[in-house]
């Protein structure tokens, strides 16, 4: 009998291995690394989905004409409404992960609710930014040309303008899924 024999390895800390491996876009334990960032993202993704959709219901609803500064309204509430989605989706994989986001990264980044996420965040971004530069080019040449109203920017005008931005801000979120780039990259799905 040559004695006893003792496994010490239960004693030695656990080391814990992350992949993706961690950084500031992709964390170990949680997508968002701090409490009054999850409050932060929940208060503002109820805001803009809640605050977006009324705007929308009211516009649509109005009895009043629609004008070209109404239905430029429309399509950056719309956008914000989609960042408020994206947003949501963060914040629930968040919630659902907390702690052990490491237990879920791969499943997550390469599954189809980053690339959802990713889209509607891309699209956004794209969609709010163009209809801010349309809103203010619409308001220049409405202050430049008040008094020349055959020069007046009309509905007619306004609707290619902004299917433009349309087809635009959905080609340009569509490409990481068609391989140029990816969604996959960081935990917050950006390209």
């Amino acid at each position: 009998m040559t004695g006893f024999e003792f496994e010490y390895d239960f004693c030695q800390p656990k080391i814990l291995t992350c992949t993706p491996e961690p950084d500031a876009f992709n964390p170990c334990e949680d997508i968002l690394g701090y409490s009054f960032l999850r409050v932060l993202i929940w208060f503002i993704n109820i805001l803009a989905i809640a605050g977006n959709f009324i705007v929308l219901l009211v516009l649509i609803t109005s009895h009043y004409k629609l004008t070209v500064p109404r239905f430029l309204m429309c399509n950056l509430s719309f956008a914000d409404f989609c960042m408020g989605l994206y947003l949501l989706l963060i914040a629930s994989v968040d919630a659902q992960t907390s702690g052990q986001y490491y237990n879920h990264a791969i499943d997550w980044q390469t599954g189809s609710g980053c690339s959802t996420a990713g889209f509607f965040t891309v699209f956004a971004s794209e969609l709010s930014v163009y209809t801010l530069t349309v809103i203010t080019i619409e308001r220049w040449h409405t202050i430049t040309y008040a008094m020349q109203l055959d020069r007046k920017l009309r509905l007619r005008h306004a609707v290619p303008i902004m299917l433009g931005g349309w087809v635009f801000s959905i080609l340009i979120a569509v490409l990481p899924l068609l391989g140029v780039s990816s969604y996959m990259k960081v935990s917050i799905c950006l390209p």
